[in-house]
């Protein structure tokens, strides 16, 4: 089973791994003040490195992203190691 572990700047961490659903949340360039949830991305287990490139992508394109749910929102910028195992 793949998984990948994202370290924040303040040392705390998440783990990711197959069957996750990972929800990007952007800003709406048009009207700033309205959601902009994106398409959830459904974490597969395909090879270890689609894997890692499936997070990073996110991480790249978004400013925020949920797992699993809309109950918790994570900062894309404050996300300093991308660790896969």
């Amino acid at each position: 089973m793949h998984e990948v572990k994202l370290t924040f700047t303040d040392g705390k961490y998440i783990l990711l791994k197959p069957g996750d659903t990972v929800i990007p949340y952007g800003i709406n360039r048009i009207n700033p003040l309205s959601p902009d949830i994106k398409e959830p991305v459904v974490l597969d287990n395909n090879s270890h490195d689609e894997f890692i490139t499936d997070i990073l992508g996110i991480l790249c394109q978004y400013d925020f992203f949920f797992v699993n749910n809309l109950q918790k929102a994570y900062n894309t910028k404050f996300v300093i190691r991308v660790k896969g195992f």
